[in-house]
């Protein structure tokens, strides 16, 4: 597994915010890595995934946030959409949306609390996906992956201090996404 020196962060070309969560517990390492997103992986990025055994996808976000992937995807590769956010919720969202405390770990507990069902559900298919890595992703790789990291870790998946002391490390690979943004 390529790890960059800044972390667990993984080198996939054309992603900014992979990490491999292995290692954190018991689990062991490449089995479970959280991303931004993957629309923008080159056909190399797509190799080297998949060289590294990744065997599912789990995009965790909502209908209509998905754009064309940049190259494709190879085959063997199983992908599940299974949009997190509930986003047609407005009595949650009309309170988070918008404010300070949104997209920090602030809103995680009120998520977890008003929507376990969706995070079971990427739980479910964590557990029930074929041999090989596992890689959820959302749109930075923060908020929507940090939640299930986060539901992860509380079901002794992974090491909760180490898994804290990795989060920090999120801001230094959204730069390049920023980049390719153009933000």
């Amino acid at each position: 597994m390529t790890v960059s020196n800044v972390g667990r962060f993984v080198d996939w070309e054309g992603c900014f915010n992979a990490r491999d969560l292995g290692g954190l517990g018991a689990l062991r390492p490449g089995a479970l890595i959280r991303a931004d997103s993957l629309d923008g992986l080159t056909a190399r990025g797509w190799t080297t995934l998949s060289g590294q055994g990744v065997r599912t996808v789990i995009d965790l976000r909502n209908d209509g946030e998905a754009e064309v992937d940049h190259s494709p995807r190879p085959a063997g590769l199983t992908t599940l959409s299974i949009p997190l956010d509930g986003i047609e919720h407005r009595d949650f969202w009309d309170v988070w949306w918008g404010t300070p405390g949104f997209g920090t770990p602030a809103y995680f507990r009120p998520f977890l609390e008003r929507f376990p069902d969706r995070v079971a559900a990427v739980a479910r298919a964590v557990t029930a996906a074929p041999p090989g890595g596992v890689v959820f992703h959302c749109g930075l790789g923060r908020d929507r992956t940090g939640i299930i990291a986060l539901a992860l870790e509380t079901a002794r998946w992974l090491d909760a201090g180490a898994y804290l002391r990795g989060a920090g490390l999120t801001a230094v690979e959204l730069e390049g996404l920023r980049g390719r943004l153009g933000a």
